[in-house]
């Protein structure tokens, strides 16, 4: 396994500078020694279990070799009894009545102001404090919402979609709709049209629910859907006047808040809810073509909030006496965030509700002054993407670089000794306090459960934060798994893998005829998956099912066939290598994965986004750059001598692109 890369933030130290680093190493190992001891105590000069601790077993089957979890104690089993959503919210109502359930900061003001770097109109936010809703109060307007549903005629055959982003509505919404037995259809607020209208004219919505965001475009896309008869707005950061819903194209519309308040006599009519019925229908990105609906049951969810169970287990002698908070910010749409939205809910976690755009204190759409949404929740578990911590790297890196050069080798140093520690599975209580306290801050200074998903994660990225920012462990899944099957444990500090099976699923590798060539020695092949968690097909879609979800004639097994491609490591816990299209083969015989070159691409400060593809031939790649405008336009004044606010006309002159093209290439093959 590759080790992670140092942090680099003065290439060239002057000979002063290297006594002075030799100097704090010396510091710091002396403190830390302190530290140590109950280590050397037990182990010696020997990793401790923590850093090679293994969690999977293995046996043939069928001639393939089978991978799972070593404790199967966790197992599919359902937890307490539960074996459906609507139990679950039942169960979380008599267990956490009066404790906070979920909370969003109100909107006190906004103004606009022109971004300087675009000459465009951007709105900036000033938020409050928090406001918490008990679970007693969450449950009551989930079932006077779901009578209201009822009346309105929404249950098995009539579906309402979900249109929206994160926030308390979507799941309010989407519980009630649980509750009255009506499944449901979920849908990216970021689609295109023409995916919008594929969905929701293939499930035949007859409402869906938007905010002040996606109203328009409903809107707009009323005279290409043909049974929407109800549009529910709910609130996302500001509140929709009564007169932006004024009737058209003969849709009935509803503010959500009326609905939930609106008094009514109904009775949900009681009904048993078989574990693998449809619970939801789940759209996926679309980013490889039409967006595919992947049926969830009742088991899938209900399997996952056991995890949550086990997730702890691993943690319980960390988990410190405060009450737990979830911030909830990713799309609820998708499955990552759903889970955890749902598993919080049922863990009587407090969920506070956020959004991407005002998570810091320094957030473009913030006001100056007013606190980011993660300051102000101060969360002690918190989910997030590659995407995201890369921006919280870069801006981290940025800011070092602007500070002393005496502040940026203690920093660098430390970083060193805390990645050296890791390695032998020692924790590094000082170096976090003194050195690394402000950087978690970024996540309120709270944290306690971090995982990272939704795409493939550098191990450098992921070593960046869990030395910077607190502990985060990588997961692996899909929408068709319903979330993750893999996990590294969270007592394991290795980072570069996605770790081991959950209890409730197990991984095998099917044949690559390519696997022979890429130049490993492990076991590599396409990812197939099996249990509880697979979802219950693609709707309307039987011919995708039946080849994405094949099962096993002798063991009566279904497996997923997920198109990644693994490799499972000496250490016996999965490493995920691509997707099996972005592996390509150029003309001359070498395979490429696309991503790992975006990836390290994309670690130069110069860079914001790539997108790395083979030229016609299938000679070369070609990489297409956005360039960071900051860090581009100080590399031109201290390089190039080229001052200049209008970045756009400097890139236009040949020598300047070439400078740049060379600053970047050299990154990538001292890589």
């Amino acid at each position: 396994m590759d080790d992670p890369k140092p942090l680099i933030l003065i290439e060239s130290p002057r000979w002063y500078e290297r006594i002075i680093y030799v100097a704090v190493k010396c510091i710091g190992y002396g403190l830390g020694s302190f530290t140590l001891v109950p280590h050397f105590l037990r182990y010696g000069f020997r990793p401790s279990d923590r850093s090679f601790k293994i969690n999977t077993s293995h046996y043939l089957e069928g001639g393939s070799t089978v991978y799972r979890c070593k404790d199967r104690s966790a197992g599919p089993d359902f937890v307490d009894g539960i074996v459906n959503i609507n139990q679950l919210i039942r169960r979380a109502g008599q267990l956490y009545s009066d404790k906070a359930c979920i909370g969003r900061r109100p909107l006190l003001d906004k103004v606009t102001e022109i971004c300087p770097q675009t000459q465009r109109e951007l709105v900036k936010y000033k938020f409050g404090d928090f406001i918490w809703k008990d679970f007693k109060t969450v449950i009551g307007e989930i079932d006077r919402l779901g009578k209201r549903l009822l009346e309105l005629g929404f249950n098995d055959e009539n579906k309402l979609a979900l249109f929206c982003n994160t926030s308390p509505d979507w799941l309010v919404v989407a519980f009630s709709l649980v509750w009255i037995s009506s499944p449901f259809v979920t849908l990216y607020s970021t689609l295109s049209d023409d995916s919008v209208v594929h969905a929701l004219n293939i499930t035949e919505v007859v409402g869906v629910v938007v905010d002040e965001r996606t109203l328009p475009r409903i809107q707009g896309l009323l005279g290409r859907v043909r049974h929407i008869k109800y549009i529910i707005v709910a609130t996302y950061i500001e509140k929709v006047q009564p007169i932006e819903c004024a009737n058209l194209a003969g849709v009935q519309y509803f503010i959500l808040q009326e609905l939930i308040d609106h008094d009514t006599l109904a009775n949900i009519p009681p009904k048993t809810i078989d574990p693998d019925s449809l619970a939801f229908i789940m759209f996926t990105s679309g980013s490889t073509g039409i967006p595919k609906g992947v049926m969830i049951s009742h088991k899938n969810i209900i399997t996952q909030f056991g995890l949550i169970k086990f997730i702890r287990s691993q943690v319980s002698e960390k988990l410190s006496n405060m009450a737990h908070i979830y911030a909830a910010y990713l799309p609820s749409s998708h499955i990552f965030e759903c889970v955890f939205e749902f598993s919080m809910f049922g863990s009587g976690y407090s969920i506070g509700f956020c959004t991407p755009w005002t998570l810091f204190d320094e957030s473009p759409m913030l006001i100056k002054g007013n606190n980011g949404d993660l300051t102000a929740l101060r969360p002690t578990v918190v989910i997030t993407v590659p995407l995201l911590l890369d921006r919280i790297k870069r801006a981290v890196i940025s800011k070092l670089r602007r500070q002393r050069r005496l502040k940026q080798l203690v920093f660098q140093c430390s970083y060193s000794m805390k990645m050296k520690y890791r390695q032998y599975g020692i924790e590094t209580p000082l170096i976090d306090r003194f050195v690394f306290r402000s950087v978690s801050r970024i996540f309120g200074g709270y944290l306690e459960i971090g995982l990272i998903g939704g795409a493939s994660v550098s191990r450098d990225l992921e070593e960046f934060a869990n030395i910077c920012l607190g502990t985060f462990k990588q997961g692996y899944g899909l929408t068709e798994t319903t979330s993750a099957v893999l996990m590294i444990d969270y007592n394991y500090m290795r980072t570069g893998s996605c770790g081991s099976p959950f209890p409730h699923s197990e991984i095998k590798l099917g044949h690559w005829l390519d696997g022979e060539n890429i130049g490993h020695d492990c076991p590599t092949g396409e990812i197939m998956i099996s249990g509880d968690c697979l979802a219950l097909g693609y709707y309307k879609n039987q011919e995708l099912t039946d080849v994405s979800f094949v099962k096993d004639a002798t063991t009566g097994k279904r497996w997923f066939y997920t198109g990644d491609i693994g490799m499972v490591l000496p250490d016996l816990t999965i490493r995920v290598i691509d997707r099996r299209k972005d592996i390509i083969k150029l003309s001359h015989g070498e395979y490429i994965s696309l991503v790992r070159i975006e990836n390290i691409i994309s670690d130069c400060n110069l860079v914001e986004f790539v997108c790395v593809l083979p030229d016609d031939s299938m000679k070369c790649l070609i990489a297409l750059i956005v360039p960071q405008r900051q860090n581009t336009k100080e590399f031109l004044d201290k390089e190039l001598h080229q001052s200049c606010q209008d970045i756009e006309s400097l890139l236009k002159i040949p020598e300047i692109c070439d400078a740049i093209s060379k600053n970047i290439k050299s990154r990538v093959i001292k890589t």
